[in-house]
């Protein structure tokens, strides 16, 4: 067969298993979705971009995203629905995307293209982020395609450089791009040291981000977003949660291996191209440089590594260079014989085939010990706003009084739904919060004086039902005694004590409703129950 035979053949292939993994995640949608989707709908209905009516705080890193989406919800479009399509979309051609670069960069080895689709369909990760609603598959396909465009431009120095806009729409989706646009003007600029055809390439790109910069300040006052105040400044705790989701990550997809494959390329530097020296040599700087960004950002609580999925295609390019560089060396350990390139191929059918293998069951083991798609359903599930938070939201809009104010953790479906004020204990979407402090196990950031002086109506905490009569028990409580930090200053709190009680309405388990909101013969089931 011939070398494009081969590679439409592999990319059909890898797009007929995408389907079916897409289609087996297509029920999943993050709780975190809920906050664009929040942030669009307002923006859509013509009150600005922000999450709570006449306050404007940047609550979230995807403005691109949440712009697109922003635009299709005035035209009609229901957000968790055109989200998941969107995401499908950018999701194929992230994999066509894909296919083509690793061609270009090894345009002799048509067999080892078709591995990087293959390695990048059978990630189920890559799947459930297509469906998610967040930005994640928009981002990937964004860099695969400035990769791809680095490539064009390096052989052909003389003709159109379009990669600059790419990598500016790529830090409109996730301010990350900042990060992959610096990667690039060194890799364009440090081997030939051409200032001018550098400045011609960055300037356009400097312009648009002062001017997208400079809007930033004057709408929300800030340059940077409240979810990095939100999610940073929290010393060894963020450094040791970092380094452990990273450990976690390459534990759990390839370990050493991949760690190995991705550096093999080095292996072969001398024998490399120019262009691909400047291709592999981005590719490798950008993996470390994500690598050690992972471990400062710190831990990500959502599920399936869904920040490694973001370079996804980075990581698998490198891994697929590795393993022709390893099939390679085999062959010529039996001097190019054919037994010697028989046994090469060999081995990288079973490394690919232990790739695969373990991407899609060896990962996440059923309880009973048996390797089964389904655990990754069981994985996700806690983050699933379906199953609980969408529930939630709907009710406190039957419940609560159209100006009422809510305390939550979990701050996408449940204000969604209820389109009630609400003020995040996390500090997402909420300043004073996000600039405080860590404190509690692992430098959680939390202030129970100041969620209480807002006098919410409702306050959503991690205490259920069952712990919390276990807890009224006791003759004192202790930080063990709380899945999350916070809830125990909310407890200590006199003012708590006074004014709330468990909410009785069974779907809203862990809710405090404040004494005066209902009276005492209201049935909080009845209401619930009522159609709207």
């Amino acid at each position: 067969m011939s070398n494009r035979t081969v590679f439409v053949a592999g990319l059909i292939l890898a797009m007929l298993m995408l389907g079916v993994l897409v289609g087996h995640f297509y029920s999943f949608t993050v709780d975190d979705a809920y906050i664009s989707f929040r942030y669009a709908s307002n923006l859509a209905a013509g009150d600005g971009l922000v999450f709570n009516l006449g306050e404007r705080v940047e609550g979230y890193t995807n403005f691109l995203w949440t712009m697109l989406l922003g635009l299709l919800i005035r035209f009609g479009s229901d957000p968790e629905l055109v989200s998941k399509v969107l995401g499908i979309l950018f999701a194929f051609a992230t994999l066509v995307l894909i296919g083509d670069t690793s061609r270009k960069l090894m345009p002799d080895r048509p067999w080892f293209n078709t591995i990087t689709a293959l390695l990048l369909v059978t990630s189920p990760s890559f799947a459930i982020y297509a469906v998610s609603g967040l930005e994640t598959a928009m981002f990937a396909c964004l860099l695969v395609l400035a990769i791809r465009l680095f490539l064009h431009e390096e052989s052909s120095p003389n003709g159109m450089q379009w990669s600059w806009l790419v990598l500016f729409l790529l830090t409109l989706t996730r301010p990350e791009g900042l990060l992959f646009f610096g990667l690039f003007a060194a890799a364009k600029f440090l081997p030939e040291r051409k200032a001018r055809r550098l400045a011609a390439w960055a300037l356009p790109y400097l312009a648009l981000l002062v001017a997208y910069l400079a809007w930033k300040y004057v709408y929300f006052g800030n340059l940077l977003p409240n979810t990095f105040y939100a999610k940073t400044g929290r010393g060894l705790y963020q450094f040791m949660g970092g380094l452990f989701y990273t450990y976690s990550y390459f534990k759990s997809y390839g370990g050493v291996m991949t760690i190995i494959l991705v550096l093999l390329p080095l292996a072969a530097w001398r024998h490399l191209k120019p262009m691909q020296k400047k291709a592999t040599g981005l590719l490798l700087v950008s993996f470390v440089a994500w690598v050690a960004y992972s471990v400062y950002k710190g831990h990500d609580p959502l599920p399936s590594f869904r920040f490694f999925v973001l370079v996804l295609p980075v990581t698998l390019l490198l891994m697929t260079h590795g393993l022709a560089v390893l099939q390679e060396a085999i062959g010529k350990l039996n001097n190019g014989n054919r037994w010697g390139n028989w046994a090469a191929r060999v081995m990288t059918v079973l490394i690919v085939g232990l790739l695969v293998f373990q991407n899609l069951v060896v990962t996440y083991l059923s309880t009973a010990g048996k390797p089964q798609m389904r655990e990754y359903q069981i994985q996700i599930a806690g983050m699933d706003a379906r199953h609980e938070f969408i529930p939630m939201g709907r009710a406190l809009a039957q419940l609560a009084p159209a100006d009422a104010r809510i305390a939550v953790i979990d701050a996408g479906a449940i204000p969604y739904y209820s389109k009630l004020y609400t003020i995040d204990r996390w500090g997402l979407i909420d300043p004073h919060i996000a600039r405080r402090k860590g404190g509690g196990k692992v430098g959680e950031k939390f202030d129970a004086p100041y969620v209480l002086s807002k006098r919410p109506e409702f306050i959503q905490t991690k205490m259920y039902r069952s712990g919390y009569r276990r807890l009224m028990q006791r003759t004192s409580v202790h930080l063990d005694d709380f899945d999350w930090p916070g809830d125990m200053y909310l407890f200590l709190d006199s003012g708590f004590t006074a004014d709330y009680q468990m909410c009785d309405e069974p779907v809203l388990d862990g809710f405090f409703i404040r004494k005066d909101v209902l009276p005492p013969s209201t049935d909080i089931d009845t209401v619930h129950n009522e159609e709207p």
